[in-house]
């Protein structure tokens, strides 16, 4: 009787301690998984492969996604386009919430009248987007990097308060 006893002890204090090995020996006990990709991402081709030097194992490919553009942000980057088209226009920074745009804009020196360029690319926005209610074009270099950097933010409220900001720290000319 004490011999079976013996061995069960035996036994048990060896599995526990091919546990304790393979647990300090990093073996992972739960299956490895894979990252999900939400709706709201998409996968960019050509990921770099970026070896993982804690272990032997091959190279894995990292995924690379960048966030699907909201509608607000397809009719800006829209309105964007046609604006650089305009002659004059060297470069420009749009961002739209709801029925109010916004639109940056550096001029080139062959513009002689910059007022009027304005007051033209505001009718022309209104023109070609009839949800836009309200157009505000300025040339203040301060609000280009600002307006680009409302277009990528994520948080509608505060695109929101940051676009009434702007409207009165500027005095641009609004259609």
């Amino acid at each position: 009787m004490r011999d079976k006893s013996q061995a069960i002890i035996i036994t048990a204090l060896s599995i526990l301690l091919l546990v304790v090995i393979a647990f300090a020996s990093g073996v992972k006990m739960t299956p490895q998984t894979t990252p999900k990709v939400t709706p709201q991402s998409q996968v960019l081709p050509g990921a770099p492969v970026v070896p993982n030097p804690m272990t032997n194992q091959t190279p894995t490919r990292t995924q690379i996604t960048k966030p699907v553009l909201t509608e607000a942000q397809k009719k800006a980057q829209k309105i964007n386009s046609q604006c650089l088209r305009i002659k004059g226009v060297e470069n420009c920074s749009t961002v739209v919430a709801g029925n109010t745009c916004i639109i940056g804009c550096k001029f080139s020196k062959n513009v002689k009248d910059v007022n009027t360029e304005k007051k033209m690319i505001a009718n022309k926005i209104k023109t070609l987007d009839k949800s836009i209610k309200s157009c505000t074009v300025t040339d203040s270099m301060d609000a280009i990097p600002r307006i680009t950097s409302l277009f990528n933010s994520t948080n509608p409220g505060y695109t929101s308060s940051e676009i009434k900001k702007i409207l009165k720290e500027l005095s641009p000319i609004t259609r």
